[in-house]
């Protein structure tokens, strides 16, 4: 007979409190019991995914009643409570699992002592499978319920047809056996039916009951907007991160991280660095959480990280870094600034997590990517592997293929080893100019643009290499290589550089040399002399000595700029005019 709730307990459900740990348990047991419904509900009950999910909740709620004792759920409309406390909220108030349940008159589940795991995963099975029935089907989960003939389960539901305007009691029912009464009544009303009535036509009129209001409208296309935010692919990875978290067995948790692996290739290849990247977080935020993996368990998840720096994910990777970014012989799909910074804020996150002792691989995709902001963060994320693979990154320098030796010419720049600069002299002298650029850069980023591998280059055959290793040489006052700098100003073939160039260097020779190079730059300036039919000689020499005299920037070099003022050439005198207003002596004093 059913049993009558107390009148201070609507629900009729057990509401004395529970200890904080009995509570915990509780709350850990419901939320890995929705996870695996949720992924119940993904899958054909043939599919092994369903039966693994299934098997587990089963043997988890059995051994939380035979450990805990009886497990009393109450029912409200969007949520689950234990002992009077919240054990589950909803996430959405009108698709929750316990809102699905309210709406078909549930109030409450007991399950009680000597509940086995067959039993559990029949409750389970009905529960996740009953709950996604479409509204108004006539199996709804309390039938089911009654119908499994479960000796260990209890239910709180609302009585049928209420009284219009009264609170509706509950009371506990233990599967009444309804069966033949329903099967009568079935046999009786199918004899009793009338015949079927004759389509009617309805008009205009009846047709305005169905016409839809704006708000009707509205809530319509707030519904198909959430649908379509809904990701496919971004929900398959949650379900396996939750798979992940909850899977015990070695085997299948292998089963498992081989497929994230599986995932993440396919991914790459597509172009859909977001979602590759978002696989890799979940692999690696799972390992880092669980507490209760074996080593064996955790070393296979680590293995799988460090697959993904192979050869197949690799190549993955690039033809994806293809798709996006164009090659040799294609464009590039992504074409908005805003797209183009969210992809590859995917792929620094990608990068981030890869691992690889294949360096040669990596760096083999890195030198055939034709985007150089990309180039530019493979590299970047190449400083991690190096310290396992430093010699095959410096046996790389010694390639062929020219593009493969400016990548690990670059990542070594960036790594910082003062040992490595040894491995740049034969490349200072390398015949291709991209080749000697990256040596350039890398000995600077190591030795801060101080280094005597960098005076060469002021002798380069490209003028831009010339120019940019001037600037690091004077910016890193670097004396030594004054002596370069008058051999190559006094070279036939300087004159043929352009003036700009020639102004440069002049002015490099005063900043390095100071005042031991002023009597040099004084005679070029005190040498200009009228010719005999107009016009004047050794005027070039003189204005360039003028920017030697002015990087110079002492006080004899302000004497000499002085008297250059008398010259009788005015373009030479108006330039040492121009030069002392510009100039700021060692001594601060302004000329």
């Amino acid at each position: 007979m059913p049993s009558q709730p107390p009148t201070d307990n609507p629900a009729g459900m057990d509401t004395e409190s529970l200890d904080a740990d009995t509570l915990k348990a509780i709350r850990d047991l419901v939320g890995h019991l929705l996870r695996s419904m949720k992924t119940m509900r993904l899958y054909a009950q043939t599919n092994t995914m369903y039966q693994r999910a299934l098997a587990d909740t089963g043997t988890r709620l059995a051994a939380h009643v035979s450990e805990y004792g009886p497990l009393s759920l109450r029912i409200d409309r969007e949520r689950m409570l234990a002992g009077g406390e919240t054990v589950h909220q909803d996430d959405d108030p009108k698709e929750g699992l316990a809102f699905r349940l309210y709406s078909d008159g549930l109030r409450g589940l007991t399950f009680k002592s000597g509940l086995d795991e067959v039993e559990a995963r029949t409750a389970m099975q009905i529960i996740a499978e009953g709950a996604s029935l479409a509204t108004g089907e006539d199996d709804d989960v309390i039938t089911l319920l009654w119908n499994a003939e479960l000796d260990h389960l209890l239910m709180d539901v609302v009585d049928d047809d209420p009284p219009q305007g009264e609170l509706v009691p509950t009371h506990k029912i233990e599967k009444p056996d309804e069966r033949p009464q329903k099967l009568a009544q079935l046999v009786k009303a199918q004899a009793e039916a009338p015949e079927p009535p004759k389509r009617v036509a309805y008009g205009a009129d009846v047709l305005k009951v169905f016409t839809l209001t704006d708000r009707d409208g509205a809530y319509l296309d707030d519904l198909m907007r959430r649908e379509q935010e809904v990701d496919p692919a971004q929900d398959l990875v949650s379900i396996l991160s939750d798979v992940l978290t909850i899977e015990e067995n070695p085997d299948e948790f292998a089963d498992t991280v081989g497929l994230f692996g599986t995932l993440i290739t396919d991914f790459l290849s597509q172009g859909n660095l977001p979602m590759a990247a978002s696989l890799g977080r979940g692999l690696v935020s799972c390992v880092a959480s669980r507490k209760d993996l074996t080593t064996a368990m955790k070393e296979r998840a680590m293995k799988e990280l460090l697959t993904l720096g192979g050869g197949k994910p690799l190549a993955a990777l690039e033809e994806g870094l293809g798709l996006l970014f164009g090659t040799e012989d294609t464009e590039p799909t992504i074409t908005s600034p805003a797209k183009r910074e969210q992809t590859m804020s995917a792929l620094n996150t990608y990068l981030t997590l890869l691992r690889t002792t294949n360096l040669r691989t990596y760096l083999e995709l890195a030198s055939r990517t034709s985007d150089g902001q990309v180039r530019d963060m493979l590299c970047d994320h190449a400083v991690r592997m190096v310290p396992e693979s430093h010699d095959a990154l410096t046996g790389l320098l010694l390639e062929l293929n020219t593009q493969l030796v400016i990548c690990a010419t670059d990542v070594l720049g960036r790594v910082g080893n003062t040992s490595d600069l040894l491995h740049f002299g034969s490349l200072t002298k390398s015949p291709d100019v991209n080749v000697r650029r990256a040596a350039l850069e890398a000995i600077t980023s190591i030795a801060g643009g101080s280094h005597p591998q960098v005076i060469p280059y002021l002798a380069d055959p490209d003028p831009r290499l010339r120019r940019r290793a001037l600037g690091i040489i004077e910016k890193g006052q670097m004396t030594e290589a004054v002596g370069m700098l008058r051999e190559i100003a006094a070279d036939p073939g300087f004159g043929e550089w352009e003036i700009a160039e020639r102004r440069a260097v002049f002015f490099a020779l005063g900043s390095l040399g100071k005042d031991e190079l002023v009597p040099m730059f004084n005679r070029k300036l005190q040498g200009v002399k009228r010719g005999l039919f107009g016009g004047t000689k050794g005027e070039d020499d003189a204005l360039l000595a003028i920017m030697g005299l002015k990087g110079a920037a002492t006080e004899s070099a302000r004497q000499a700029l002085e008297a250059g003022k008398a010259c009788p050439s005015e373009k030479v005198a108006a330039a040492c005019s121009g030069a002392l207003r510009d100039m700021t002596v060692v001594t601060g004093e302004k000329a």
